[in-house]
């Protein structure tokens, strides 16, 4: 800590507060001064110290090696600054274990770090980046608060930024993977302090099953299949049970198995790599020729398993076989369990939470109430707008008999190896023992699509919580994301199959989400024209506005009731509404945290994101509203915007969840969108998101009506409505800024990934797979400059030659070359300006 006191002063302070060891840094005139402070529980070796850093190594009995920790206080200065980062820069050379590096740097890794006063430039981020990539540290994330520091001046002039932070190598990753970082809000301090938590309460629970994929490579995997899976009698209501006690009989009966096959892997390949070097040691005979050729053997089955079971868990998919590939799996599963682990939240009333069973409890009553129909809603009116699109003719092709070939190609086109699902079986367990298992699911399937069987059993559903912002502080800042057992998806993705085709049918162009032939492009160029129309209109004949409008947990709150009537006033048939609403309404949850769970609940409403068939009926719902407003518009109750003279009257675009409403700004207008969104709000249950909605008005509008519009509207009003779909609706002085965040993603990427986890082979994959596909999606849209796509191959030039962002190797050739394709001796890179006109051309 900086302490700006004398040696004698903080000596006073160490004594009141406990500890029995210090290292004092006396400060020079009024400012800097370092003190740390220790128990005797710990053995602590000062390395090096300077006025900025205190490099230690430290012992304990917690700790099986000496680790190093260095307490660094950045100076303010920014030349002052670089200088302190070649000082740990040398330190970082002599450093062979773990290494914990924490402090006030004054700097900042992401833009989105600092709030208030000016961004920070870009060249200042880099340098701190490069420090960080040479060091081989990355951050180790925090719990709470995002900011650590506040200059403590009243708006406008208030500045937020995180200064404070904690670096780690991954030898620490791996020494302490359950390694927390908490940021605690001070008493009388412009920062905040940094706890860091080592290790986590672990609580004694039953441990689940998960179908690992290494286990189909064993040649008596379908022996042990064909050993438990039983025929069901001929009587319809005993199917469903016996595939149920089918899989049950399966789950344990490879448990057993996988014990006595697949033993602890680590301990074995360890007695096995000492055997083998003991053989090599000895004159090689033929019997020892021999035994080392089956060691081996053994070793890599063992070694291609253990690569199996970390990629199983780290859901790196675009990473295959390669060399080191099992501890790069490995850490990036720690990393990965980390980041979804929930240590700290806020409640209703704003106070931080840390108790595992406070956070649970708050998250379980969150989603009880979230999942919870709040009783009969009055639709008559809203469902009167409806006329049914859907013939008896397509009727009669969606409840057409279902085929053995349609089940077998279904099942095969869903993922192999998802998240953990409730029953433990992914789909690679159904894909490799198909042969074994196929006739009875297909079977099965049948008799459920002809309303013959309950989906009760099957339709068991793990929520899982995926963060909707950079850092979540509240329950609702994160993503319920449905985990269906693969039988349940089955069944779920024919209904989905079925239905397609007929979206564009009922479903008006409007709506660009989900629908065959639609993209999401076009939604994003028609924003981003209105948006540039209103900000340059300059008549006062008549004021307009574009409303950006997102709907709060727009899945989980639509009604069933509502849901049902909705598919029937469209026309579809009583067959085929049964049942879509038996996999919507047969639903059971179970709330998990950190892949524990911590609650279940039978839900009354909402239809699961995770779920194949959601998406469809969810942009269903939605067209109501759609219809709604076309209504209006033809009624003349509502006028939308015109761009131009000849262009059609726009008055919104859908995409899922995400509205766009083009209006004019009169008080009629105003009065019947609130009559409209109402009417629907109240009929579907579904709820403005107020935090995430806004009005962007023309720039000609006058106060008084911003005022007048925000009012019946209950929207607030805003200069800069902030990204649409992703992409900016409003581009600052300069385009290579407004795109600046497509290159700090490829930076945020490249963070982190050491050069001794990826060879080439895995660097030259993740350029491919992962870097150079970020930029497409803009790409497809907009020309980037010159000079922000040279910036990005400059970014991914640094990670080919160095595995970092900082470059700090010799590039043996030029970018251009390495664009060019490996028949001609070059890496295939993409040119991204060829690529950005390639994928205008293609639009």
């Amino acid at each position: 800590m900086e302490t700006k006191q004398k040696a004698s002063v903080v000596r006073k302070v160490r004594r009141r507060c406990g500890f029995t060891e210090e290292w004092i840094v006396n400060p020079v005139g009024r400012s800097g001064g370092l003190a740390l402070w220790w128990s005797d529980v710990v053995t602590v070796n000062i390395l090096f110290s300077s006025s900025n850093i205190i490099h230690t190594s430290v012992m304990s009995e917690a700790l099986s090696t000496p680790s190093y920790i260095t307490f660094i206080y950045g100076p303010t200065d920014e030349a002052e600054r670089l200088l302190c980062w070649e000082e740990v820069r040398r330190i970082s050379n002599n450093i062979r274990t773990s290494w914990l590096c924490l402090g006030d740097f004054n700097d900042i890794l992401f833009q989105h770090e600092k709030c208030g006063g000016r961004p920070r430039a870009w060249r200042k981020i880099l340098n701190f980046k490069c420090f960080v990539a040479d060091c081989e540290l990355e951050d180790l994330g925090y719990n709470g608060p995002i900011f650590t520091w506040c200059n403590n001046r009243d708006y406008p002039e208030t500045i937020h930024e995180r200064t404070d932070r904690t670096l780690g190598n991954l030898q620490l990753r791996e020494q302490l993977p359950c390694l927390q970082v908490f940021n605690v809000v001070p008493a009388g301090s412009d920062h905040h302090f940094l706890f860091i938590q080592c290790q986590y309460e672990k609580r004694q629970q039953s441990r689940t099953f998960h179908f690992e994929s290494a286990w189909v490579s064993h040649g008596n995997f379908l022996d042990v299949i064909k050993g438990c899976w039983r025929n069901s009698s001929d009587q319809d209501h005993s199917v469903l049970e016996t595939f149920v006690s089918n899989l049950k009989r399966c789950r344990q009966r490879l448990i057993a198995w996988s014990k006595k096959e697949f033993p602890n892997s680590g301990k074995t390949i360890k007695r096995l790599k000492t055997h083998l070097d003991e053989l090599t040691q000895v004159v090689r005979t033929p019997d020892i020729a021999r035994g080392i050729a089956n060691i081996k053997g053994d070793l890599e089955r063992l070694l291609e398993c253990e690569e199996q079971y970390w990629w199983q868990r780290s859901r790196i998919n675009w990473l295959g076989a390669g060399d080191k590939n099992s501890r790069f799996f490995h850490i990036s599963t720690i990393k990965r369990r980390q980041q979804n682990r929930i240590a700290c939240i806020r409640n209703d009333e704003g106070n931080w939470l840390y108790e595992k069973d406070a956070i649970s409890d708050n998250i379980a009553n969150f989603f009880q109430e979230l999942f919870t129909t709040s009783g009969a809603r009055p639709m008559d009116t809203v469902l009167g707008f409806i006329e049914p699109t859907i013939s008896s003719d397509m009727n009669r092709n969606l409840l057409l008999p279902i085929s053995t070939e349609e089940i077998k190609a279904t099942a095969f086109s869903l993922g192999s190896n998802k998240a953990p699902r409730p029953d433990g079986f992914s789909g690679k367990f159904y894909h490799s023992s198909w042969s074994e298992i196929g006739e009875f699911v297909c079977s099965m399937v049948k008799k459920i699509f002809v309303g013959h069987l309950l989906l009760n059993d099957l339709n068991e559903t793990n929520i899982t919580l995926i963060p909707k912002v950079q850092k979540p502080e509240h329950v609702s800042h994160f993503r319920p994301i449905g985990l269906c057992n693969f039988s349940y998806k089955i069944i779920s993705k024919i209904l989905a199959n079925r239905m397609r085709p007929l979206l564009d049918t009922c479903i008006s162009q409007n709506q660009s989400a989900f629908v065959p032939g639609r993209c999401i492009h076009d939604n994003i160029i028609i924003a981003n024209e209105v948006y540039h129309y209103l900000r340059r209109k300059k008549d006062t004949g008549k004021y307009e506005f574009a409303l950006k409008m997102d709907m709060s947990k727009a899945y989980d709150r639509v009604e069933w009731n509502f849901l049902e009537n909705v598919l029937f006033r469209f026309g579809f048939c009583t067959e085929w509404v049964s049942l879509v609403m038996k996999c919507v309404c047969s639903v059971s949850l179970n709330i998990c945290l950190s892949g524990e769970k911590v609650s279940s609940l039978t839900p009354s409403r909402g239809i699961r994101q995770g779920d194949p068939l959601s998406p469809y009926l969810f942009i269903i719902i939605a067209e109501v509203l759609s219809i709604m407003i076309r209504q209006s518009q033809t009624d003349y109750f509502i006028r939308g915007v015109k761009l131009s003279h000849s262009c059609p009257e726009l008055t919104h675009s859908f995409f899922a969840d995400d509205a766009l409403l083009y209006m004019r700004a009169s008080q009629r207008n105003c009065n019947h969108l609130a009559d409209i969104l109402k009417m629907y709000c109240t009929a579907s249950g579904q709820v403005i998101n107020l935090d995430k909605s806004s009005i962007l008005f023309s720039s000609n509008t006058p106060d008084n009506v911003k005022n007048m519009v925000g009012r019946i509207l209950g929207i607030p009003v805003t200069e800069d409505p902030g990204r649409y779909l992703g992409i900016p609706s409003i581009w600052g002085k300069t385009k290579h800024q407004a795109l600046a965040y497509v290159r700090e993603r490829i930076a945020n990427k490249i963070q982190g990934w050491g050069h001794s986890l990826l060879s080439f082979a895995g660097r030259d994959v993740m350029i491919k797979a992962v870097l150079q596909t970020i930029p497409i999606y803009p790409m497809n849209v907009f020309k980037f400059p010159v000079k922000t796509c040279k910036e990005i191959s400059s970014l991914i030039a640094n990670f080919w030659w160095s595995g970092t962002v900082s470059g700090g190797t010799t590039h043996w050739k030029d970018w251009g070359y390495l664009t060019t394709a490996k028949s001609t001796g070059g890496m295939g890179f993409r040119d991204l300006s060829v690529m950005n006109d390639a994928l205008l051309a293609n639009c």
